[in-house]
C-alpha cells in the first residue's frame, strides 16, 4: 500500500471514531435525560400521592361532611323540628348523595353561588381533585367506595373512605401507583348548632367547649362555676350524656363510649315545675330529683346528686340554710 492510501485509511478510521464518539456521548446524554425526567416524574408522583392520602382526600372528606351536618341541622328544623331517625345513616347518606332522609335534595349541599349551582358530595369534591392533578398530567382516578362515620371523642367526629382502590399515573401510564386503603377526616363539632337546642328549645346556640371541663375547685357555698355554664349555654363532656350523633337523634341515653356533651337547662326559660334535673339530657328526659338550690333569682333550679358531685360540689356541702338541699331531704311542698 502506497503512502497515500495509508493516509487515507487513517484519516478514515479518525472520522469514523469521531463518529462512533459522538454517537456514544449524544447517546448517553438522552439515557442521561431520560433516566432524570423519568426520576422528575417518579418523585412528582410520589409527592402527589403523598399529599392525596395526607391532606387532598381527609380534606375533601372534612369539607363534604361539615356541609352534610349542616345541611341536615337545617332540614331538621325546616322540617318543624324534628330529629333524625338513624344520624350515622342520614350523614353518610347526605355526605354521598346530598339528599335527606326522604330523598330530597338539601339545599346546603347544592348552594347557588354567583348563578352557579355548587357541589359538596363527596364524589364532587373528589372530582375536583382529580381535575387539579390533570393540570399538571397526572391521572387521578379511583373506584366507588363506601363511608362511614364515628364520634372520636366528645369533640371530634371522624369519616372514614372504607377500601378506597385508587389508581395514579402519569399522562403515558408508564408510571403507575394503584393503592387500596382507609382514609379519614377528622373535625370538630364546635361551632354546629346543638340538635337538642334546636329542636327541645327552638334556638340556635352553637356548641361551646366550658372553658374548664374537669377542674371544678368548690368553694363554699359556691355555684358560679355551674351557672356560668348554664348562662352561657356552653358545653361539658360527662360520660353520663349523649355524644353529639346521639343527640342528632334526640335519643338521651348515656354514650356508650363515655363521648358524651351535655350543657344545663336555664329554668328561667324552661318551666321546670315538675323539679327535673337541669343537665339537659335528663331534664328532657323527665328524670327528677329533691336536689334544689334556693334562691329567688333562679327558681325551681334542680340538680341531681351525681352530677353535684361531678361538678364539684361535694355531698352535703350546700345545706338547707345556704343552698342546696341535702339530697336525701325533700324539700317542703315537692311533689313528684
Amino acid at each position: 500500500m502506497n503512502k497515500r492510501g495509508i493516509v487515507f485509511t487513517t484519516i478514515a478510521v479518525i472520522l469514523i471514531s469521531i463518529l462512533i464518539l459522538m454517537f456514544l456521548i449524544q447517546s448517553s446524554k438522552k439515557t442521561e435525560l431520560e433516566i432524570t425526567r423519568s426520576t422528575v416524574e417518579t418523585d412528582t408522583l410520589n409527592s402527589f400521592v403523598k399529599a392525596l392520602k395526607t391532606q387532598h382526600i381527609p380534606n375533601a372528606i372534612k369539607v363534604s361532611s361539615n356541609q352534610a351536618i349542616l345541611a341536615l341541622l337545617e332540614y331538621m328544623e325546616k322540617e318543624d323540628y324534628v330529629y333524625l331517625s338513624d344520624s350515622e345513616v342520614d350523614i353518610i347518606n347526605a355526605i354521598m348523595t346530598g339528599n335527606d332522609p326522604q330523598g330530597n335534595k338539601l339545599d346546603l349541599m347544592f348552594p347557588i353561588y354567583e348563578g352557579e349551582e355548587l357541589n359538596y358530595t363527596i364524589n364532587s369534591t373528589l372530582d375536583e381533585i382529580k381535575q387539579l392533578a390533570s393540570q399538571t398530567n397526572i391521572q387521578f382516578s379511583y373506584q366507588p367506595f363506601n363511608t362511614n362515620i364515628v364520634q372520636k371523642d366528645s369533640w371530634t367526629l371522624k369519616v372514614t373512605i372504607i377500601n378506597f382502590n385508587f389508581t395514579v399515573s402519569d399522562s403515558d401510564g408508564k408510571v403507575k401507583w394503584i393503592d387500596v386503603i382507609n382514609i379519614s377526616g377528622e373535625f370538630p363539632i364546635i361551632n354546629f348548632r346543638d340538635p337538642v337546642i334546636l329542636i327541645e328549645e327552638e334556638n340556635n346556640f352553637t356548641i361551646k367547649q366550658v372553658a374548664d371541663t374537669t377542674n371544678y375547685v368548690y368553694v363554699e357555698d359556691d355555684m358560679g362555676k355551674i351557672f356560668a355554664q348554664m348562662w352561657n349555654h356552653t358545653f361539658n363532656n360527662n360520660s353520663d350524656a349523649p355524644s353529639f350523633l346521639m343527640r342528632m337523634e334526640g335519643n338521651f341515653s348515656n354514650s356508650p363510649d363515655n363521648y358524651g356533651i351535655e350543657y344545663i337547662v336555664n329554668p328561667l326559660f324552661n318551666s321546670n315545675q315538675y323539679h327535673y334535673s337541669v343537665s339537659d339530657h335528663l331534664y328532657y328526659n323527665h328524670t327528677t330529683t329533691t336536689c334544689q338550690y334556693r334562691t329567688t333569682n333562679i327558681p325551681d333550679f334542680y340538680m341531681d346528686e351525681k352530677h353535684l358531685n361531678l361538678y364539684g360540689i361535694p355531698n352535703g356541702a350546700l345545706t338547707q340554710g345556704n343552698g342546696f338541699y341535702d339530697c336525701d331531704t325533700t324539700p317542703p311542698g315537692y311533689e313528684p
